[in-house]
This record gives C-alpha cells, structure tokens and sequence, in this order.
C-alpha cells in the first residue's frame, strides 16, 4: 500500500491547485494537513486527514486498498448559533 502521508501530500497538493477552492480562503496556506500545530492560523481555514486505509485483498495481482479521509472546513465564529 502507499502511505497514507503520501496520499495525504497528494491530496493536499491537488486541493491547493484548485482555484475555486483556494478562492474562498483568506490564504492559499490554510489547507493544511490536519496534524498541523503552528502558531500562525488564518480563518478560513481547511484541514485534511487521511483517516483510515484498509486493503482490498480479494484483488489478484494489484495493490488496492479501501481509503477514508476528511476534510474540514473551519470558520471564525460562535460554534452555536
């Protein structure tokens, strides 16, 4: 299986690409992965994890695998409203 802080870089490269996404953000550095723990946090911000990889073993000679990720989007604001 490829890694998941491969898959996470790459997701995150192809989400910093995307215009219409990179947009709406105060800052193209705020999609960052989710582990991120700098000091410097901008809202609107996206954080992105790669959850859980479970391989696909049923699959004869190839390397698939069963991917869960999450994207969260977090904005300036009360919580409840």
């Amino acid at each position: 299986m490829i890694g998941n802080e491969v898959i996470e870089a790459d997701l995150l490269a192809d989400m910093l690409a995307q215009a219409s996404i990179t947009s709406l953000l105060s800052s193209a550095v705020e999609i960052r992965e989710d582990q991120y723990q700098g000091t410097v946090f901008a809202y609107p911000a996206i954080r992105f994890a790669v959850l859980q990889q479970t391989p696909i073993i049923n699959r004869e000679q190839c390397d698939h695998a069963s991917l869960t990720v999450a994207a969260r989007c977090y904005a300036e604001g009360a919580s409840s409203k």
